[in-house]
């Protein structure tokens, strides 16, 4: 009898060690999925606090995407420019490679593992009439000069020459201002080093990892710069393998080029169109004679070519006559029927 009351007790015992067990195995696992779940609440609320400021330029990120709608292709750059300087002031934050197209960009957020496509869309201009883009090189030796060019009452785009006294100044009112600008790339002309292209300049005898760390260090400088002409090159223009090294660092960053054809024999252009960088080219040079009646001709010249094709890039230099000059011009170019527009309106893709 007492064997009995044995077995019973230790079949009593072993139950309720089972039971014991099973509890504790259902606590553990309720506790590991209470403590999973607000650890990924915890990281979910860290990738906001990082998104954050990403977010008050597009709004809320999500995976299947957003859209964000701005006034116009300027405004479109702005945009970007701002999207970018957001990234890069949050921790585990970048914004990948941008694809041009007409009326939209498409860029990814990256948020640590995860993906958030950006779409960013504007309106095709509801008026199409010929559209003259004007760029002032060589910017960035006088910053009072450069908010002259500014005050303009047509939409000129500078392009910055690095590595000068006053170059991220330039870049600082630009972006004040809410105006896209250029890189101004010094690369090697012909008769160099007789002629001197700059500190920084890409040269013609340089291997790939060194004009491609030039590059990337030349854009770092101007994170808001929407393109890169070439300043000088007329050397390095001519070369297709260089030319194809700087297309390519463009690319990555959702740039464009525009080639200030400084030789007749360039093919800047043509290494861009071919591997699909948004590209153009300078149809007028306004101030190589500097004097206002010269200018005044070659701008004729320039909206002859405008009216012609349709668009058209003319080219100057922050001289006071060239200033003089465009502020005179300032109401005429409407009245002759053109429009004075960013640069960046008349890029072209593809083969087009």
């Amino acid at each position: 009898m007492a064997r009995k009351r044995k077995k019973r007790r230790s079949a009593g015992s072993r139950w309720g060690l089972v039971a014991v067990v099973a509890v504790l195995a259902v606590g553990i696992g309720f506790l590991g999925g209470y403590l999973w779940n607000d650890l990924r609440a915890v990281r979910q609320t860290a990738r906001r606090a990082d998104t954050a400021r990403v977010e008050t330029v597009v709004g809320q990120l999500d995976p299947a995407g957003v859209r964000v709608r701005a006034a116009n292709r300027a405004a479109a750059d702005g945009l970007l420019d701002r999207l970018r300087r957001a990234a890069g002031q949050s921790p585990g934050v970048a914004v990948g490679p941008v694809s041009r197209r007409d009326g939209r960009l498409d860029l990814t957020v990256a948020a640590g593992p995860d993906r958030y496509p950006v779409t960013i869309l504007w309106p095709a201009p509801a008026e199409r009439v010929p559209r003259l883009a004007i760029v002032i090189d060589d910017v960035g030796r006088n910053l009072d000069r450069a908010e002259a060019f500014l005050d303009l009452t047509v939409p000129v785009t500078l392009s910055i020459l690095p590595r000068q006294r006053h170059s991220r100044d330039v870049a600082d009112l630009l972006r004040s201002r809410g105006r896209a600008y250029l890189v101004h790339m010094p690369m090697e002309p012909q008769g160099y080093p007789s002629v001197d292209p700059g500190p920084g300049a890409l040269l013609a005898g340089m291997d790939e990892a060194r004009i491609r760390a030039l590059v990337r260090q030349h854009l770092d400088d101007f994170p808001g710069a929407v393109g890169v002409n070439n300043h000088m090159g007329s050397r390095l223009t001519e070369l297709e393998a260089p030319m194809g090294w700087v297309a390519d660092e463009l690319a990555r960053r959702g740039l464009f080029f525009l080639d200030s054809v400084t030789s007749g024999r360039t093919v800047a252009a043509e290494v861009a169109r071919a591997r699909g960088l948004p590209w153009c080219r300078r149809d007028v040079f306004i101030d190589n004679d500097r004097t206002e009646d010269a200018i005044g001709r070659q701008l004729e010249r320039a909206v002859q070519r405008a009216r012609k094709n349709g668009t058209a890039v003319a080219i100057g230099h922050p001289y006071p006559v060239t200033l003089r000059t465009l502020r005179a011009w300032a109401p005429r170019f409407r009245q002759l029927g053109v429009a004075v527009v960013p640069v960046a309106d008349v890029v072209r893709t593809g083969e087009g």
